[in-house]
């Protein structure tokens, strides 16, 4: 399991467990501080995918008081906006307020 708990250490190993190469944008935002939440994950112009979604619920699961979530442009499919809408819904957590999954292939 991820040595210290934070965001950052979670979402490189749940990248390395899934065979995947972590995302540099969210490398980038995710706290390196073990208990450190964030509030704003923009995925728009970091290419995440299908495969990179996995990860990224993860972090969903832990994190908490998630204000914004944008995943616009990311070729994300039915399966994953499911198993994304799942993530938030089990939340306890009612602080989401924008969530943007605009131009994915969605049919549902």
């Amino acid at each position: 399991s991820p040595h210290d708990g934070s965001l950052h250490s979670v979402y490189k190993y749940h990248c390395a467990k899934n065979s995947i190469k972590p995302n540099s944008g969210l490398l980038k935002i995710l706290p390196r501080e073990p208990g450190r939440s964030i509030s704003e994950i923009n995925m728009d112009y970091n290419y995440i995918g299908i495969k990179g979604i996995q990860p990224l619920l993860e972090i969903l699961k832990l994190n908490s008081h998630l204000k914004v979530l944008n995943l616009k442009d990311n070729n994300l499919e039915n399966n994953e906006i499911k198993a994304l809408v799942h993530v938030l819904m089990s939340s306890e957590d009612d602080s989401l307020q924008t969530l943007d999954l605009s131009n994915n292939p969605i049919s549902l």
